[in-house]
């Protein structure tokens, strides 16, 4: 198949700009990859240049995730919306049998506007598709690079907008035998480098370091996602003299860009079939015994030269724990087979080995393999793998590792600083005691610089089925200085290093916490000039996904604006900053007697029975609390939940505080109600209307699940502290 056989997507355009001004990114330092030989195909490989390009597109209407795990699935044509049905794809597709386009570069552009100045760029292929639109899309490009033994840059830049936005573009960029297989080595993702965490439609970009040590013709794969607003992809070079930009396989610079092909010779791994998906991930922790391994097999890439092998589905096996079993599901769709195997429920080894092995109907055989553990029911939900309490007077930990400062140079204890980050006690510090006891405290310079910070090794494994940490509890036993600036980070998850213009995660501001819209949810305990046990309980991965926030054991809020699976500024890194916050405000002084960050969400009666803030700090061993899943005590005047979701009213336009019945819902007390106090004491209460009408009620989403061998719940226990008039 020759190139120009294949039409392009669009004319490419040409957009000037400086290169001198676009040379000073590449400055920017790049991380080192070593690719090993025996991935790449021998020298002079390749026969057509150019890059295999498929994009896949949800409809306006869907609801998609901001992660790869979506981008994998969306292009595999898996990803299911709520109701289990594969989200349709809108994408036009191209001449490839499998809808796929021919591109000679990467440098794809949404809008049209200016990308990396001097760099040609075209619409992204199959983009607007039916639907019209430029939102919610997945691209895949391959393609196999001819590299003499040596050092490259690469370059890689995406669109971001607004950190409250939520919608920055994401990308992985890949390397393996086959570079298409999950299997494949990442080698390089986004992370947020712009410096304006308020700009809109900018463009990010992330520099690689590639090492080779033999010539040959090296795989390379881009899964690339953006979700609304701008959007770009451009793939690019670095000339190590004078710091341009060239696009990969640019055919306009034949002499010194580097050549990249779609087809070759003797690529029997590398155009075969392949694992394409598989859950639980590697080494992801806290599986529940009962959930589902799932393997998705992928038949080799038939529009190339050699067309690709298919898989001998008779040859698939499936093994756990190195015993072979049989995958209740086996089904083949199109090019790929899906395997589904339900594992005992009640099995008790924590730690799972799972392997695969199968052919293409040449002979070639492969297998990989993966790990994971699970959850023991009899185990505890959540373990606590980091607590920091400042007893020694450094940032050394109760349990984990010790924090660091994110420079140390400037706020560690010989820094150059003139606020550093200090350690004393309540009464040294001038402060008020916990709970009337002196206690040991780290204090928090409220210095509006992204040097001050301290990096938490939090220790959790990705969980919740992505590639994150996306179910943990973060509780800290905190004070506020009562003067200060408006809002204060306490955590950022997107930057592991306060990258400058990242924007913190998670915030005091107001006398609540949280972060962009719709975060800042609850009832104001939150009090500067007090001590306060504040805990956020992330699920990343529940539906929808939630933080519910608790302070001193009153329920806030469950927090569900610009949540999901893998979220870049809500699920973990294996590192996170602890006070971090890189566009250089947003700072308060704070004191801090306690952190501590457990694995899974707990529930919202630990949350309350954990209570306020001690001067012994954050108990590890949780209080024995019974299994309560919904609580209304009407300590607030309305429908709040203490443990669960609020209640609703049936008819809020006949009930509801603006409601039209003449008799309404009504809360208060004992006393101003005029009935007998509950053993002597008064009491809030709600009072219930007895109008003769089905427009009086409270829907109740008690968050049981079904129960006792059927299909509602069958086992439960209801209490009510009552009185009837």
């Amino acid at each position: 198949m020759n190139k120009a056989s294949i039409p392009l997507t669009q004319p490419l355009r040409f957009l000037g700009a400086s290169v001198a001004a676009l040379s000073l990114l590449s400055s920017a330092s790049a991380a080192e990859i070593n690719l090993p030989a025996s991935t790449a195909l021998p020298p002079g490989s390749g026969i057509d240049t150019g890059w295999k390009v498929r994009t896949v597109q949800a409809p306006i209407d869907a609801t998609v995730g901001n992660s790869l795990i979506r981008a994998v699935r969306q292009l595999d044509r898996t990803l299911t919306d709520a109701d289990g049905n594969v989200i349709a794809n809108e994408a036009v597709p191209g001449p490839f049998l499998d809808g796929g386009y021919y591109a000679p570069t990467l440098s794809f552009e949404k809008d049209g506007g200016v990308v990396l100045g001097t760099l040609f760029t075209t619409p992204f292929p199959g983009i607007p598709g039916s639907g019209t639109h430029t939102k919610s899309f997945a691209v895949e490009a391959v393609g196999w690079i001819e590299l003499l033994a040596g050092s490259y840059t690469f370059g890689v830049s995406v669109g971001a907008d607004r950190t409250d936005s939520n919608d920055d573009d994401g990308y992985v960029l890949f390397s393996g035998a086959n570079p298409r297989s999950f299997f494949a080595t990442p080698i390089g993702s986004y992370e947020r480098t712009v410096t304006l965490p308020f700009g809109g439609n900018q463009q990010n970009t992330n520099f690689f370091r590639v090492t080779v040590t033999e010539d040959g013709v090296y795989p390379f794969r881009i899964t690339y996602w953006q979700t609304d607003r701008g959007a770009n992809l451009n793939f690019f070079q670095v000339l190590d003299t004078t710091g341009e930009y060239i696009l990969v396989g640019d055919p306009l610079r034949p002499f010194d860009a580097l050549q990249v092909y779609y087809t070759f010779n003797n690529g029997a791994v590398a155009n075969g079939p392949f694992v394409a998906e598989i859950s639980p991930l590697p080494g992801a922790a806290g599986i529940a015994a009962s959930a589902p391994i799932e393997v998705v097999l992928k038949d080799g890439d038939i529009n190339t030269i050699p067309a690709g092998t298919a898989i001998n589905d008779a040859s698939v096996k499936l093994y756990l724990n190195n015993t072979v079993v049989t995958p209740q599901e086996k089904v083949r769709v199109g090019s790929q087979l899906r395997l589904r195997y339900n594992p005992s429920a009640t099995r008790t080894t924590v730690d799972n080995l799972v392997r695969v092995e199968y052919a293409d109907t040449a002979g070639l055989k492969q297998t990989n393999s993966w790990s994971f553990t699970i959850a023991l029911q009899q185990g505890a939900a959540t373990q606590v793998t980091g607590q920091w309490d400042f007893d020694s007077g450094d940032l050394r930990a109760a349990v984990g590792k010790a924090l660091q400062y994110v420079d140390a140079a400037h706020d560690g204890p010989t820094g150059s600083a003139p606020d550093k980050t200090q350690f004393g006690t309540t009464t040294s510090f001038g402060i008020p005691d916990i709970a009337g006891v002196p206690a040991n405290v780290m204090r928090v310079p409220g210095t509006l610089t992204n040097k001050v910070g301290y990096v938490m090794a939090h220790g959790i494994a990705p969980n919740g089925g992505g590639l994150r940490v996306n179910q943990y509890t973060i509780t800290y036993d905190i004070y506020v200085e009562p003067s200060g600036p408006g809002a204060a980070s306490l955590l950022q998850i997107s930057s592991t290093n306060n990258t400058l213009g990242d924007d913190g995660d998670l915030f005091w501001q107001g006398n609540n916490f949280g972060q962009g819209g719709g975060g800042y949810n609850g009832t104001g305990a939150f009090t500067a000039g007090a001590w306060h046990r504040v805990t956020a309980a992330y699920d990343e991965a529940a539906t929808p996904p939630v933080v519910t926030k608790y302070v001193d054991g009153i329920k806030q809020d469950d927090w569900t604006a610009n949540q999901g699976l893998d979220a870049p500024r809500r699920a973990l890194l294996p590192f996170a900053v602890l006070f971090g916050d890189g566009d250089q405000d947003e700072r308060r002084v704070m004191y801090v007697n306690s952190i501590q960050i457990r694995s899974g969400k707990l529930s919202d009666a630990e949350m309350v029975a954990l209570g306020a803030p001690s001067a012994a700090g954050i108990p590890v061993e949780l209080p024995k609390v019974s299994n309560v899943a919904g609580q209304w005590d009407f300590e607030r005047g309305d429908l709040s939940a203490t443990v669960g979701k609020a209640l609703q009213y049936v008819d809020p336009g006949h009930d509801g505080p603006t409601g039209g019945a003449p008799e309404k819902t009504q809360f208060g007390t004992t006393t101003s109600f005029g009935i007998p106090d509950i053993n002597g004491a008064a009491a809030n209460v709600m009072r219930v209307p007895g109008t003769l009408t089905n427009k009086v009620g409270y829907v109740m989403a008690h968050g049981i699940a079904p129960n006792g061998g059927g299909q509602r719940v069958n086992q439960y226990t209801i209490l009510f502290d009552i009185y009837v008039e």
